[in-house]
């Protein structure tokens, strides 16, 4: 049946009809030259054979049916097909978002650099795994941490160490760089440049103002006697910066949360330093009614008030270990509800933007925490269901 293409008949039962390739190939062009892009969707969609490339051989000669050409593809939703004509047609932006919607994130990337989004260019190289040419680009863009990220899959521990330090996130910095082999030539540079962070971090942690345990830590409840802490022993710094172990405040809430109780503790801690650790005054909004919540906030010490626009008396109280802002992980919509600190508090914040970044290009890691939201969602929803069964409110 060589050059023949095959149309199912419309109504239930109908039979195959047999056209050769050439009056298929006629007809649809002739179609789209008359306006008549309905018609011509309806026949590209009902042939059994791929003929796409076909109809871009006879329509390439000339511009305007070319366009039509691509508004068939569009419409018929074949993306990839489409992408390609709108990439020769320069429609370099179109052509980006269709080539991300059929997930060719390669082209994707040249097609947003070509139209000038370089940092969605950025992302669509991150999503194909060009992780070195997406940290470049975030370098040039300012965007540190995305870098820092890319270049520390990419294996690319000096740039990722710069990049992690040009964010702030000097901790991390150090632990890259103590990955650096003994025998590699880098090793004697990484020490130098460990030192000069750890000094750096001194710097940043003496004149942060921590507020005093006593007035964020809860009254204890009678009970068993908590036992003591492990003391950590001092001691010299190594020269050769090598066994420096550092702490990650705050990290055990993130551990503990429900959102994130599928993931490796690797992926935690790579979620961990998208994280901040701030302090709140008493009285200070960390959620506003009206606006998005901006960050996931976790409840170090002290305690958070949720209250209604505008009322005095709480709704609920956010405690240690506690959290608020989850749903800006899934919703851009404004926030409901005023969050403000009752008292002087420690807080760990995660970014939306930086989380979401993570769920837009790490594939399994979203899926794992997007099963746990849900589980989490579905639990608040049969218990708001038991109250209102009960007639609690």
């Amino acid at each position: 049946m060589t050059g023949t293409v095959t149309i199912r008949g419309r109504a239930p039962g109908e039979a195959d009809f047999f056209y050769t390739l050439d009056r298929v190939l006629g007809g649809l062009l002739a179609a789209l030259k008359a306006g008549r892009i309905d018609d011509a969707v309806d026949v590209y969609t009902r042939c059994r054979e791929d003929i796409g490339y076909q109809i871009i051989s006879r329509a390439q000669g000339d511009a305007e049916l070319f366009k039509q050409v691509a508004n068939l593809f569009y419409r018929a939703r074949d993306y990839a097909r489409a992408a390609y004509c709108c990439e020769h047609l320069e429609e370099h932006a179109k052509a980006a978002q269709l080539y991300e919607r059929c997930d060719d994130f390669a082209q994707a990337a040249q097609m947003y650099a070509a139209a000038g989004e370089r940092l969605k260019s950025a992302e669509m190289f991150e999503k194909d795994g060009a992780v070195a040419d997406a940290a470049k680009l975030y370098r040039d863009l300012g965007d540190h941490l995305r870098a820092a990220a890319c270049f520390e899959r990419a294996n690319k521990r000096f740039d990722a160490a710069t990049a992690y330090q040009a964010a702030g996130k000097l901790e991390k910095a150090i632990e890259i760089l103590n990955l650096i082999d003994e025998d590699s030539p880098d090793r004697k540079v990484a020490n130098k440049v460990i030192k000069e962070l750890m000094a750096q971090a001194n710097l940043q942690r003496a004149p942060t103002n921590q507020i005093p345990l006593a007035d964020v830590t809860p009254a204890r409840a009678p009970g068993p006697v908590t036992p003591e802490p492990i003391l950590l022993g001092g001691g010299q710094l190594p020269e050769s910066g090598r066994g420096l172990v550092t702490v990650m405040e705050g990290f055990e809430a993130l551990h503990g949360l429900p959102l994130f109780a599928e993931l490796s503790l690797a992926e935690l801690k790579s979620l961990y330093h998208l994280c901040e650790v701030k302090n709140a005054a008493a009285g200070e909004p960390i959620i506003r009614s009206g606006a998005p919540a901006d960050a996931l906030t976790i409840v170090l010490a002290g305690e958070l008030h949720v209250k209604a626009p505008g009322a005095a008396t709480p709704i609920s109280v956010v405690a240690p270990g506690q959290y608020v802002g989850e749903m800006s992980m899934v919703d851009d919509g404004a926030a409901t509800v005023d969050v403000v600190a009752a008292q002087p508090s420690r807080l760990l914040r995660l970014a939306t933007v930086g989380l979401k970044h993570v769920l837009q290009t790490q594939d399994a890691l979203a899926l794992r925490i997007y099963r746990a939201f849900n589980r989490v969602l579905a639990t608040r929803l049969r218990d708001t269901t038991a109250r209102l069964s009960r007639g609690e409110r």
